[in-house]
């Protein structure tokens, strides 16, 4: 995709070497093949895409702002999209349902290539948390993602100490222990594909993953 630096006149592409010459570039800029490829021109209206953007909370935004055709998939945003890291979405214990806040992979994934998104999903509505005040210790209730996450760092910490200390696994590494928690994973009720991009490979349980 080419990019146009600031200040610069946006220009068809049959006068992209006028571009070249400007910034000082002699040779082939990658894309320059991409560009020809498109006819050698340009019109100056968007073409068609998918744009995958997060718009700030409602209380920052006119009230007419809006999206014509939302979709709730690739919503997860950065650090959960590492393939490295543990992703952690969020459902109701309560109810055992799924969590419509929390974000959800790509529905494009293909699971044998790019892996799938959530991990796994541990509790995130209504969880009772203590805190501290100058009137004493309060308990309160809260919702989110944020919340979810330390469920599962718990649980790897008892992995960890399940494998390594305790000597059941002595090479409990961090792909390892992606795994453990993945097998012993339970789908939500209703859910017949196991990995997807809602719900991950299921809900955190512990005692399955080291059975």
């Amino acid at each position: 995709m080419w990019e146009f630096r600031k200040g610069e006149k946006y220009e068809s592409f049959k006068n992209v070497s006028t571009i070249y010459k400007r910034r000082g570039w002699n040779g082939n800029r990658r894309g320059d093949s991409d560009h020809r490829g498109t006819g050698g021109s340009c019109s100056e209206n968007v073409r068609q895409g998918t744009y995958n953007i997060w718009l700030p909370a409602s209380v920052s935004l006119n009230r007419a702002t809006g999206v014509i055709r939302p979709v709730a998939y690739d919503t997860i945003t950065i650090p959960a999209t590492a393939g490295g890291c543990i992703s952690v979405g969020a459902y109701n214990s309560y109810t055992g349902a799924y969590a419509a806040f929390s974000g959800r992979g790509s529905a494009l994934t293909d699971v044998l290539t790019a892996g799938i998104k959530p991990d796994i999903l541990a509790p995130g509505v209504d969880i009772s948390i203590r805190r501290d005040t100058r009137q004493g210790v309060v308990y309160t209730s809260v919702t989110g993602t944020s919340y979810a996450t330390p469920f599962v760092t718990g649980a790897a910490a008892l992995l960890m100490q399940w494998g390594i200390v305790m000597g059941n696994d002595r090479f409990m590494y961090g792909e390892k222990l992606k795994a453990y928690l993945r097998s012993g994973a339970r789908q939500l009720d209703g859910v017949t594909q196991t990995p997807n991009p809602v719900t991950g490979y299921g809900v955190l349980c512990v005692e399955d993953s080291i059975k």
